[in-house]
């Protein structure tokens, strides 16, 4: 029987941190276990097989977990994962399993411009009709339904999922600000007093 690896991605900003705290955090997980809050991705246990897929390798584990944005960088310059290269070379070894991470369009925007200087979520929708994923994942689902969308998650995926104890806090809540009244706000109430 083949080990497992799950293989998360997504634009840059769409939760590849988060979800990589998420899934890693079981203790029969091999994943990438952070220091800090927040790190670069060369800091991923398994950067090294992003720049070189060739040497994907058996790690004894039977569960493993990598994560990787697109763009992601690199010495410096975006680079764009080998996805096809390392997708292959990891499948003579590992039950592969893909998922891909999804994310308001409008915050991912707005989060690429300030730290990127311009939107680079483009990038990755060009590379995602050739990965055919297996799972699409909703950051927004996590931060509404946290421990149930985890226990769903941990059944489909089929890979431990620590469920509780997460420090999930919504990340969305400072690109959110409220809006004058809409005209559709009326009919609702109208709607609301008629029933």
């Amino acid at each position: 029987m083949q080990n497992n690896l799950l293989i998360l991605t997504g634009p840059q900003g769409s939760g590849n941190h988060l979800w990589s705290k998420v899934f890693s955090k079981h203790p029969f997980v091999n994943g990438w276990r952070m220091k800090q809050y927040w790190e670069g991705h060369h800091h991923e246990p398994f950067s090294a097989w992003w720049d070189d897929p060739s040497l994907i390798e058996d790690t004894g584990h039977l569960y493993n977990f990598t994560s990787i944005s697109c763009p992601y960088f690199r010495d410096q310059k975006a680079c764009i994962p080998s996805y096809y290269s390392f997708i292959q070379n990891a499948r003579k070894i590992y039950n592969v399993k893909i998922a891909v991470i999804s994310r308001d369009q409008n915050i991912l925007k707005t989060q690429q411009e300030r730290v990127r200087g311009g939107k680079t979520y483009d990038e990755f929708l060009k590379q995602l009709p050739n990965l055919n994923p297996d799972f699409f994942l909703s950051t927004e689902a996590l931060f509404l339904y946290k421990e149930s969308y985890l226990t769903y998650l941990s059944k489909i995926l089929n890979i431990p999922v620590w469920i509780e104890d997460h420090e999930l806090f919504d990340t969305n809540t400072k690109y959110v600000s409220p809006v004058p009244e809409q005209p559709l706000d009326l009919e609702v109430k109208k709607a609301c007093d008629e029933s």
